[in-house]
């Protein structure tokens, strides 16, 4: 073993989400040698790393997601998650596979599922991962290692995950981040509020207790939610459905026959074949206003709220002026502001929405040149650009008009 590896535990985590399943190993220095490195362990928490010496290669994803096996469990082990644990495998040392606790949490995809589907997938997994040749640890059983998580659970993991990448090492740290959560099936929300917030909304915050290595307990209150069905491919499955239904209240009898619906939020002449059966292909349109004015109704803004502040969809939170927070967003929120309109540091709303204008308002055949010219050197695949309009807007749709965050 290496001298990096010499005092080292690791653990092995899946994030089992809507449209893939990653494994990523973390690491650290055991406590007991780090407590006697560290003279002010009492004011640390304890330092987790990636799983190699140098951070790079300490995670592997494949495609799709796991819920693609709820109709047949049987095949989750050989045809998704091998390829992952023969992964893992190869960053552990083989000597300390044995002692390293593996643990898969499934977010969305998983809560779609019926609930025998869901016994039935988490089971297979279980069982795959129990007699793979690596043998790694589940002391709790599969109950507490192979789990779906709720929306809540995930956004307090987010939560954790952005405080301490953004240097919350030790307890004095100053004010946390909040977390914001675009994936494709479900949207999270999570924060620690104002001491005034707090107090209104007690009952809804869960003390999340973090030790440090000198075994002194710190407890921060935060609040957490989960919108399932609000992230960006659940949002675009619910407005197509609105777009041809409004159009059309009954299948039409020849739908080849019918002119194309039209859709401001795909790209100029793009034409997309609809997802339901019985019904013509889709015409885009692109156009920004529009498709933010259509996508506003999906929020569920009528629906009653049992306290204020209201979000949408029912959905109190005791978010205070947005001058007294700051977020963090991951996922969509990352992919469409840097991988596709290659933008960095803060959030700007107008540049944000000025590159959203531009992408909604080209034609089909701008966008494919474009990209076959390089363009967008971050996506691969020319595909992906054809909700990319939709997706933008969504996100301004969430972040204006469902979190309230102010338009500047």
């Amino acid at each position: 073993a290496s001298d990096w590896d010499a005092h080292r535990r690791y653990a092995v985590v899946f994030d089992a989400g809507s449209s893939g399943t990653r494994v990523m190993i973390y690491s650290w220095l055991d406590p007991a040698v780090a407590v006697r490195l560290n003279a002010t362990a009492d004011a640390q928490f304890p330092r987790i790393e990636k799983g190699t010496p140098d951070g790079v290669d300490w995670m592997h994803k494949v495609t799709p997601g796991l819920s693609s096996f709820g109709s047949r469990p049987e095949a989750v082990g050989k045809e998704h998650l091998q390829a992952l644990l023969n992964f893992a495998g190869s960053i552990v040392p083989v000597s300390k596979w044995s002692g390293t606790p593996v643990y898969l949490f499934a977010t969305a995809g998983l809560r779609l599922l019926s609930d025998d589907e869901r016994r039935g997938v988490l089971s297979a997994t279980c069982s795959a991962i129990r007699h793979a040749p690596q043998g790694f640890a589940m002391p709790d059983g599969c109950d507490r290692h192979i789990r779906m998580v709720s929306g809540e659970m995930e956004g307090l993991f987010g939560w954790l995950a952005v405080n301490y990448l953004m240097g919350m090492d030790a307890p004095s740290s100053p004010q946390t981040y909040g977390f914001l959560d675009m994936g494709g099936g479900s949207t999270q929300i999570a924060f620690e509020p104002t001491t005034a917030m707090a107090n209104d909304y007690e009952a809804d915050l869960v003390p999340v207790k973090l030790r440090t290595l000198g075994g002194k307990d710190v407890v921060f209150r935060v609040f957490s939610t989960s919108f399932l069905g609000f992230g960006v491919n659940e949002a675009r499955r619910r407005y197509e459905q609105d777009v041809l239904f409004k159009e059309y209240p009954i299948a039409p009898a020849h739908p080849a026959d019918i002119p194309a619906p039209k859709d401001p939020c795909l790209p100029v002449d793009l034409v997309v074949p609809s997802r339901l059966p019985g019904y013509p292909d889709i015409l885009g349109t692109g156009d920004l206003d529009v498709c933010l004015a259509n996508q506003r109704p999906l929020l569920n803004k009528s629906m009653a709220c049992t306290k204020q502040p209201c979000l949408f969809n029912g959905v109190s939170a005791p978010l205070d002026d947005f001058q007294r927070h700051r977020f963090v967003g991951i996922s969509e929120y990352w992919y469409t502001s840097h991988e596709l309109f290659h933008l960095t540091g803060g959030y700007s709303r107008a540049k944000y929405a000025d590159a959203a204008q531009s992408l909604c308002a080209m034609s089909w055949s701008q966008i494919t040149h474009d990209f076959e010219a390089g363009s967008w050197p971050r996506l691969s695949n020319l595909q992906d650009l054809q909700l990319k309009c939709f997706k933008a807007a969504w996100i301004l749709t969430v972040l204006h008009d469902g979190f309230g965050v102010p338009r500047i």
